[in-house]
């Protein structure tokens, strides 16, 4: 349904919420989206927040999955990319198989206030995340094509 991509702390952290039903589209074009952001970016790692709280599925497989995102999440200014709020067990498993095919830094939290420390406490240079009102943040980009922009996509 849609991917909201905003700065929590600008040019360090992105913060990426999936909402509904995510589409390989959507996916793939926030994924290049961040990737262009990484190229652009004159910090040296760029830390990504995934918050799947309000995600009901994400696309399933496995190789799409990774061929969608594999650029943005081996950039060399790809920091730790840190994914919370995933209820599903199997949307877990791809989440953790990608950053294991990616070697990507990654964490899988529960929840969006553990993954705030853990950035927090893995990169000192940042300020207590936990203090940053999310409703403040700006938007860079929605990636959302709707039930009626959705292609099939094989499986």
């Amino acid at each position: 349904m849609a991917i909201e991509v905003y700065w929590l702390v600008p040019d360090h952290v992105g913060y990426l919420k999936f909402i509904g039903d995510i589409t390989i589209e959507e996916l793939r074009d926030a994924a290049n989206f961040w990737y262009d952001v990484l190229e652009s970016t004159d910090s040296q790692l760029v830390h990504a927040l995934h918050d799947g709280t309000l995600a009901t599925s994400l696309p399933k497989n496995l190789n799409q999955v990774r061929a969608a995102t594999n650029d943005a999440l081996t950039h060399e200014h790809s920091g730790w990319t840190v994914s919370v709020g995933i209820g599903d067990s199997f949307m877990r498993f791809i989440a953790l198989m990608v950053g294991k095919l990616t070697r990507m830094r990654q964490r899988i939290l529960k929840d969006l206030d553990e993954g705030l420390v853990f950035l927090s406490e893995a990169d000192e240079s940042l300020p207590d995340l936990r203090q940053i009102d999310l409703t403040q943040i700006p938007l860079l980009k929605t990636f959302d094509y709707g039930e009626a922009n959705k292609t099939p996509t094989p499986q």
